[in-house]
């Protein structure tokens, strides 16, 4: 039987999931492997995510000599042309979930881009993706303050996981 959906999820298409996860076959091993790792998440006392937002400028100017993408977006709206990866994913969320995305068509036009920077720069839904940003940016400052939820989180983290246990 092939894999339809992810619970938990809401309204995930395929196209949205990174390209290295992106099956039905639920032979494959990919899908074995990120089933095996989420149910041993259920144990832990805490999970570290990797995340590239706070890297130093230099590990971000390598990153660029390479030829590797860069896309950070804080606090403003985004036009967003899902290529690889977890861009198609990152999508999803700016344009669905977050409210402040626009998507670019796969089959990629002058007009199309114009029309859609108008749009966010000029248009009703534009300021309203404006709004949203701002307010996301804002919660995010909150959570990353003292006493902010991210804070507590980390400070969590670090006592639990990291200092010794007396």
């Amino acid at each position: 039987m092939p894999v339809e959906d992810v619970p938990g999820l809401r309204s995930m298409r395929l196209r949205d999931f990174p390209s290295f996860i992106r099956t039905t076959d639920p032979d494959e091993y990919i899908v074995h492997y990120v089933l095996r790792e989420t149910e041993r998440t259920a144990g832990a006392s805490a999970v570290i995510l990797n995340s590239f937002a706070d890297l130093e400028g230099e590990s971000v100017e390598a990153m660029e000599a390479l030829g590797l993408p860069k896309s950070w977006c804080g606090g403003v709206p985004v036009i967003s042309w899902p290529f690889f990866a977890d861009q198609q994913t990152n999508c999803r969320y700016q344009c669905n979930e977050w409210g402040v995305g626009m998507e670019i068509d796969s089959n990629v036009r002058r007009d199309a881009v114009a029309g859609l920077i108008t749009e966010i720069m000029e248009g009703e839904k534009g300021k309203g993706m404006r709004k949203r940003a701002a307010q996301w940016k804002d919660s995010a400052v909150k959570a990353a303050m003292p006493g902010g939820s991210s804070h507590r989180n980390f400070d969590g983290l670090v006592r639990d996981v990291l200092l010794p246990k007396n």
